[in-house]
């Protein structure tokens, strides 16, 4: 017998490489998270969080400086991967069943 799940997350990341046709050309790292928890057996969805991830190199194609208006500067202080991801799963925090969807419209 499955179980099914009560809530899904939907996990979208933003590389510091290159865009548009380019896209996939360069291996760059990870700057930036976004997800949304899904509450499968309310119908419902939550609210859109994000947070910066710092990359190990901080370097930022010109592309990816025009397209997500992020800086080197913003980067030097934000997260590193591991701790940008326990954010997502964190007791209290929007991807963790026990605090809940924080749900809109779907």
């Amino acid at each position: 017998m499955t179980a099914s799940p009560d809530y899904l997350v939907v996990l979208f990341g933003i590389t510091a490489g290159a865009t548009g046709a380019k896209l996939g050309s360069d291996e760059k790292e990870l700057i930036l998270l976004f997800w949304k928890v899904v509450d499968l057996a309310n119908k419902k969805v939550g609210q859109l969080h994000e947070v910066l991830v710092r990359p190990d190199q901080l370097e930022l194609t010109e592309d990816c400086k025009e397209e997500t208006k992020i800086d080197v500067e913003s980067l030097s202080s934000a997260s590193q991967l591991d701790q940008a991801l326990r954010q997502v799963t964190a007791p209290g925090h929007a991807a963790h069943p026990s605090s809940g969807p924080n749900p809109t419209a779907p």
